[in-house]
């Protein structure tokens, strides 16, 4: 691209009210094309994951191989608060830091102080050298500020999927500021595979797929004390009766009572009913029972994946937990609704995926998009429609398979 290209490119991304004219004409116009580094040879490495819970658990496989591909390397990974407890056990990065967007709802206007406070690189004064990589391992849309990391974090050679950026203008383009190597995306995978693709175009390998969770010493301790508190040898399984913030990720909650109460009573379990600190009104819609014991917002997270290894069963809607509990191993079964099950459904060696997959779906649609955004219907039929005969007959399934495998007790 000549001088002239890339100046008309820095001024039409501007005009599109997307980057700052200083800062994108700069870049353009005086970055040399790099070589991509070699991930045997890069000294540091910044990993930008602005995502939730699920996504760091889809993420799992890719800081493992990545630290595989680059043993040599000073792994720095920034991740929203929310996240710092669970990759605070990570021993696959030697630094973890947090960064909170502004709280504004989503919109220009968040967009715009979201891009300010990144370029005005106040976040990166706590960093002595800057960094020589900056992975993007994400999908879709960056709604959440990340390419603008790759110019704030000291101009180091910054490595995303192709179809990565800020939301794409009118010609369905996305915009891609300060990206130097787009891996291109040719196909529909599953998350946890699209972020692994990035190793290989930079000299790196892949020899694993699986996820994991991370856990100290300290919190399966924790783990083993609430279980002896509240189950004392009893088989539990664990539910969370929720999907997320999302009302099109909602099961009817009074469903995932009816499932508690037919698995009780046909195979004697015991319940620990689980969600976040927000999440405190589930404890009002389940039955009273000694062998029910509601907990949101009680846990530390990874005292509750450390109780979810331990568990027996997990059920539970589109959220967090599903993806901790099929990281774990543990036999869970997730009810999906408005979500692309090829890209995001829980990834684990005992997972069933209860879903209608009705015509309106992501993945029906052939969009593969990461849901739906609203919902063509007065009430998600995804999830309104399916019964709760068919979570329990997925959980008494896989409740047989577990029992007649070696692989759990």
């Amino acid at each position: 691209m000549n001088l002239i290209d890339r100046l008309r490119l820095a001024v039409a991304s501007e005009t599109a009210g997307h980057f700052l004219l200083p800062h994108r004409a700069l870049w353009h116009l005086w970055r040399r094309r790099r070589p991509a580094p070699a991930l045997s040879e890069v000294r540091s490495i910044l990993v930008v994951r602005l995502d939730e819970i699920g996504d760091l658990v889809l993420a799992s496989s890719f800081l493992r191989e990545l630290r595989r591909s680059a043993p040599q390397a000073h792994i720095t990974i920034v991740v929203k608060p929310v996240g710092r407890e669970l990759l605070a056990a990570c021993p696959h990065v030697d630094a973890v830091e947090t960064f909170a967007g502004p709280d504004l709802p989503w919109g220009p206007a968040r967009s715009a102080r979201l891009r300010r406070m990144i370029l005005r690189r106040q976040f990166f004064r706590q960093f002595a050298q800057p960094f020589d990589l900056v992975l993007l391992p994400r999908r879709d849309p960056d709604y959440v500020g990340g390419e603008y990391f790759g110019y704030a974090a000291g101009f180091g050679y910054v490595a995303a999927l192709e179809d990565w950026g800020v939301p794409a203008n009118r010609d369905g383009r996305y915009y891609r500021s300060y990206c130097e190597r787009l891996v291109p995306v040719n196909s529909i995978e599953h998350e946890a595979d699209y972020a692994l693709a990035l190793l290989p175009a930079l000299g790196g390998t892949v020899t694993d797929r699986q996820l994991e969770i991370w856990t100290t010493p300290a919190d399966r301790a924790a783990a083993d004390a609430f279980i002896g508190q509240h189950f004392a040898g009893q088989p539990f399984a664990v539910m969370h009766p929720t999907g997320g913030r999302s009302v099109l990720k909602q099961w009817p909650i009074e469903r995932f009572v009816a499932v508690a109460e037919q698995l009780t009573q046909s195979d004697g379990l015991s319940w620990l009913i689980i969600g976040g600190s927000e999440e405190t009104w589930i404890s009002r819609s389940f039955f009273e029972s000694p062998r029910v014991v509601c907990a949101p917002g009680k846990l530390p997270l990874r005292t509750l994946a450390a109780i979810l290894a331990r568990a027996r069963l997990f059920v539970g809607g589109d959220s967090g937990p599903s993806h901790l509990a099929a990281a774990a191993g543990t036999p869970m079964v997730a009810v999906f609704g408005s979500t692309s099950l090829t890209r995001f459904a829980p990834r684990g060696p005992y997972v069933r995926v209860v879903s209608l997959e009705l015509e309106c779906s992501p993945d029906r649609q052939g969009t593969y998009v990461d849901r739906c955004k609203s919902c063509i219907h007065r009430t998600p039929l995804c999830l309104h429609n399916l019964p709760a005969s068919r979570v329990v007959d997925a959980a008494q399934q896989l409740l047989r398979l577990a029992a007649s495998s070696s692989a759990r007790p």
